[in-house]
């Protein structure tokens, strides 16, 4: 028998005792607020992804416009420079044509004997940089006067490299003596000389040019009306 058992006082039956009973509490869930903590982390991920998409395809957009219009605009200057320059090269070969027809013109293969010795002294005194080609020039514009001498050249000499057709044009701006002439050949080649340093050594080659590039330089260097003068004022002995 259990000590401290209590009996009923009226049948004396023993009375059970009531023991301390807890009835069992339901254990507080915590699966939701992660559900709900999950979905709402989830949205503003989500949110933030689209907001930067959004940005960043804007920022390309921009840049891609202004990379356009700087192509469009860098492409504008290339097609207006060459525009500028195929202007300017069109006005330098009009204006270049316009040089060489303007004004009378010589015609190599119809020269006069006269204007064939004038043309020569004035190519040579402005192309073959030599004082005695250049003095004499000038001492024919100022003299009015070209005296041309013809003398036959030996064919035994040795004092003419060129000897050319066998013909040495002496020319002097007047009645002095002669410094310088030339030689042609038969194809018209002109074979320029001036006096030598000696006896032994009297004519110098400068150099031989084609008639036709004599004629040429002439035309297109305005120099047409000082050759008629100075053949004008030209006169051929022998």
């Amino acid at each position: 028998m259990q000590e401290n058992q209590q009996f009923c006082a009226e049948c004396g039956s023993p009375m059970l005792q009531e023991n301390n009973y807890t009835l069992p509490q339901k254990k507080r869930s915590y699966t939701l607020p992660i559900v709900l903590t999950i979905l709402g982390l989830a949205v503003i991920l989500t949110g933030g992804f689209f907001a930067f998409r959004q940005y960043f395809t804007s920022s390309n957009d921009v840049v891609i416009e202004e990379k356009s219009a700087s192509s469009s605009n860098q492409a504008a200057t290339q097609s207006s420079d060459t525009d500028k320059d195929k202007t300017d090269e069109s006005e330098a070969s009009t204006a270049s044509s316009s040089k060489k027809v303007s004004g009378p013109q010589l015609d190599a293969a119809n020269l006069t004997p006269k204007q064939n010795a004038a043309s020569i002294l004035v190519y040579g005194a402005e192309k073959l940089q030599d004082s005695l080609w250049k003095g004499n020039l000038d001492s024919s514009k100022k003299n009015s006067a070209l005296d041309v001498s013809l003398s036959d050249i030996s064919e035994d000499s040795n004092s003419i490299s060129k000897p050319g057709m066998g013909t040495y044009y002496s020319l002097a701006p007047g009645e002095v003596d002669s410094s310088i002439g030339y030689t042609l050949e038969t194809n018209q080649t002109v074979n320029f000389y001036k006096q030598g340093p000696s006896m032994s050594s009297p004519y110098i080659l400068l150099g031989s040019v084609p008639i036709e590039d004599i004629v040429d330089w002439v035309n297109n260097n305005n120099q047409v009306t000082t050759v008629n003068n100075i053949a004008s004022a030209t006169k051929i002995y022998g």
